[in-house]
């Protein structure tokens, strides 16, 4: 079994980590070990929405972390402790005392970001009106798709609070995928 970049092999890490994905929050952990313990420091933020990269908003956006810290003794059977961990942000930072003060902090940074994703979004009525293709990994798989469709896509994916943005061509940009308006007028 693969061990997944995100483990940290002490459950109440994992599942504060686990948390953290499934907001789409930034996560990273570094591991030092010696003989006797490891200590893992795991870093969860925001990842800033396109439309306010470069901004004092942004920066504020990216100023928003959850720092902790965990040890574990290499011995059989050892169980990992939350040695320490910080809510960081550009106004200051305040410790955490105790791990549930940690997954609040992590569900406030994933409600944040949500909320951020959907104030940045476009709107339904921003789609250009015309057929999309789309691309996947850069590659086209449908020759084209009705604005309809990507109005609802962009309506659920802003809903649901996911990144989602358009480009100054009217191209809608979610994850992989990039859906390329079809203008028939070359100079438009």
């Amino acid at each position: 079994m693969v061990k997944s970049p995100h483990s940290t092999d002490i459950s109440n890490a994992d599942k504060i980590i686990t948390t953290a994905l499934a907001y789409g929050l930034t996560v990273t952990v570094n591991t030092a070990a010696d003989h006797t313990l490891t200590r893992q420091t795991v870093r969860i933020s925001i990842p800033v929405p396109t439309a306010h990269s470069g901004t004092d908003l942004g920066r504020a956006i990216a100023g928003n972390v959850v720092e902790m810290f965990w040890t574990k003794n290499s011995t059989k059977g050892s169980r990992g402790r939350l040695q320490g961990a910080t809510r960081w942000s550009v106004s200051g930072h305040r410790k955490l005392r105790t791990l549930r003060a940690a997954a609040d902090s992590v569900r406030d940074l994933g409600h944040d970001s949500n909320r951020y994703a959907r104030e940045a979004a476009p709107l339904p009525e921003d789609v250009v009106d015309a057929m999309h293709a789309v691309f996947v990994d850069g590659h086209q798989v449908h020759p084209g798709i009705p604005a309809a469709h990507v109005r609802t896509i962009v309506s659920s994916r802003r809903f649901r609070g996911w990144l989602v943005h358009q480009d100054n061509d009217g191209t809608i940009v979610s994850d992989d995928r990039r859906y390329v308006p079809l203008l028939t007028c070359p100079g438009r």
